[in-house]
């Protein structure tokens, strides 16, 4: 019975390692899937928004949209990097706003994890109407 006891201890101690780190890795995985989703939300809200403003404001509405939309729902990124490019010239005029930004790994870094960064575009159609006001 005493050397049953041992054995538990021992398979207690070797397993413990191996399950903290499979919970730490489902910890950062689901960082990294809630981030992404968080930088697609941010990059297509911020390309409707500019679209349905005058020309001039497109690039600062666009950018001020975007990082708000991270801001505001924690998005697990750090170091955020927003473009937004306007196409006025073509047929139908269009609004591109490109995030990017790292994930966050504090907390994570003992696992010897390398920041991923993360990027997402949305493009919309410009509402001509209120573009050119």
């Amino acid at each position: 019975m005493r050397h049953e006891q041992g054995s538990v201890t021992v398979e207690a101690v070797l397993l413990a390692p191996v399950l903290a780190i499979g919970f730490l890795s489902i910890v950062y995985g689901s960082r990294l899937v809630a981030s992404s989703q968080a930088v697609q939300l941010a990059a297509d809200h911020g390309a409707r928004t500019a679209s349905t403003v005058r020309y001039s404001k497109m690039d600062e509405v666009g950018v001020e949209s975007a990082r708000l939309y991270l801001d505001e729902y924690r998005s697990g990124c750090s170091d955020a990097r927003i473009n937004v490019a306007v196409d006025q010239e073509s047929d139908r005029p269009s609004v591109l706003v490109e995030v990017e930004c790292e994930v966050d790994t504090s907390g994570l870094s003992f696992l010897g994890l390398v920041p991923k960064t993360l990027r997402a575009h949305s493009i919309e159609v410009v509402d001509v109407w209120r573009a050119n006001e």
